[in-house]
């Protein structure tokens, strides 16, 4: 039989008159870790997946967890990185976190010590040892559930649900110096104005329709030096050789949606102050409102007019 994780030390119940488990969002870029964990925790605590370090802030208010086990070694953003981020929100200071490392350096003890994450669990992962290691910490620092606004049910019908279309429109943002600053604060240093190539500004384009980023690319080719791709995993590397003055980013693609890599991009050193007008089906006032958010510096709807199309560039480049 499985063990609970610790005392009910909170006396709430929820809707329906029991009282709540555990809620822990595990994050990881392994699909099979996020597998095994679900399978191996499910029974006793409410579970929640996340690919990245991004994708489990984002995933933070909306999901109001009790714990977050995190991957040390994740592309783009680590798990260190992305629990400094957390504790500069007041809402998740105290959030037990846990790492899960292949090999345990000087900058993990560390992190324990200064508190800002609560331990770690060796790779390969055994999961056993990783829940006496989460019962362990309840069971001696007293650690609550905390009472959460919505079920886990309720916020995956939320999330199932789409916003009606509007007409296509684009719309541009005021933003400083290209960009909006994220709920997310990040210490992170200036960036410099990329160089022009042969006098022209360079703009990347990223869709997973190639069909879309060759009609762009026809579009854009008199005026700026332009390279596209479909694929958006490994392209921040792409990004940082090709050093653009402005990102076309589709929002809905397989594996790593734009919404993803755009908080990706405002947390790496190298590429933070990149504009990026984001590319979507969708232009509701909830999908402008969430793209300015992340710090887009403008949003234009599909399908779109040529002339619309360099509108919203010329707005986003102004400041550039």
């Amino acid at each position: 039989m499985e063990r609970q994780a610790g005392k009910h030390q909170s006396g709430w119940m929820d809707s329906v008159g029991k009282y709540p488990k555990w809620r822990m969002i595990v994050c990881d870029d392994d699909p099979n870790v996020l597998q095994q964990a679900y399978e191996h925790f499910s029974g006793s605590y409410e579970m929640i997946s996340a690919l990245n370090g991004m994708e489990a802030l984002e995933k933070l208010d909306l999901y109001e967890p009790d714990i977050l086990v995190m991957d040390a070694q994740m592309p783009g953003v680590d798990g260190l990185s992305t629990s400094r981020a957390i504790r500069k929100n007041a809402k998740f200071s105290n959030l037990p976190i846990f790492m899960l490392s292949e090999k345990v350096n000087r900058e993990l003890r560390e992190a324990v010590d200064s508190s800002l994450i609560s331990g770690y669990v060796t790779k390969p992962l055994d999961l056993k040892a990783l829940r006496r290691t989460l019962e362990e910490y309840i069971e001696r620092t007293s650690h609550e559930i905390t009472e959460k606004k919505m079920t886990i049910t309720a916020i995956q019908r939320r999330e199932k649900q789409s916003p009606a279309l509007e007409e296509s429109a684009s719309v541009g943002f005021e933003v400083k110096d290209g960009i909006n600053t994220s709920n997310w604060d990040m210490d992170l240093p200036p960036s410099s104005t990329p160089a022009k190539s042969n006098g022209k500004m360079r703009i990347f384009v990223l869709d997973d329709d190639l069909s879309v980023v060759s009609y762009i690319k026809a579009v854009l080719e008199d005026e700026y030096d332009v390279q596209g791709d479909t694929n958006p995993i490994n392209v921040m590397q792409k990004l940082r050789q090709y050093q653009p003055h402005l990102l076309l980013l589709d929002v809905v693609m397989p594996q790593l949606s734009g919404y993803q890599l755009i908080q990706l991009i405002r947390m790496d050193p190298e590429l933070h102050t990149l504009p990026v007008i984001l590319v979507t089906a969708r232009a509701d006032f909830e999908e402008r409102q969430h793209a300015m958010s992340l710090g887009a510096a403008g949003l234009i709807a599909k399908p779109f007019q040529p002339e619309r199309l360099l509108e919203s560039i010329d707005k986003a480049l102004c400041n550039v």
